[in-house]
């Protein structure tokens, strides 16, 4: 059987590591590590009951990965670039730019089982925040101040049919009646 060796999966021709292996017999040539396969993948629009979502193929990355490491604000800006170059092709055509209007902020993230849930809740409520960031570089969000960002608390499922953990976003413009 033709096979990828990345994440174990078998050769599928829609998904862009395979796409990108320049033989599909026997093990992937490029041996790719693991970060910089999961940048690549894509992000798809969609538009559930009326909400306008991004699904990314990308997870949370805890704040214990880049806070109290010597080179901790490296490891963050890392974090915060491969968000930005994941959104930057749907994010701002998909949410349009902010217009000087507060918007709220929900993150769902998908795991593949419970080993894979965030157990403490401040690295749940702190995983967002280059995330964030990228969205106020992209001219998605104005600034994430509570001025002009309301962000939900970070939900998290369990999704057996998935084979490495997801983020779905929603992004809304909040009503001046609503702000009241």
């Amino acid at each position: 059987m033709s096979g990828c060796e990345v994440f174990g999966r078998t050769y599928d021709p829609e998904h862009p590591v395979c796409v990108s292996c320049e033989r599909q017999e026997g093990k992937c040539s490029q041996r790719h590590k693991r970060g910089k396969q999961r940048m690549s993948l894509p992000v798809r629009p969609e538009t559930i009951e009326g909400r306008r979502i991004l699904i990314c193929d990308c997870d949370l990355d805890s704040p214990n990965k880049w806070t109290n490491k010597a080179q901790g604000r490296q490891i963050y800006k890392g974090i915060r670039q491969r968000w930005e170059r994941q959104l930057m092709a749907h994010a701002k055509p998909w949410f349009g730019k902010h217009k000087n209007r507060k918007r709220r902020l929900t993150i769902t993230r998908y795991v593949p089982t419970k080993a894979h849930l965030m157990r403490d809740t401040t690295n749940i409520e702190g995983s967002p925040k280059p995330l964030e960031d990228a969205l106020v570089n992209l001219g998605v969000l104005k600034d994430d101040a509570q001025q002009w960002l309301e962000r939900l608390p970070v939900k998290q499922s369990v999704d057996p049919e998935l084979a490495h953990p997801i983020v779905v976003l929603c992004i809304e413009n909040i009503t001046a009646e609503e702000e009241e």
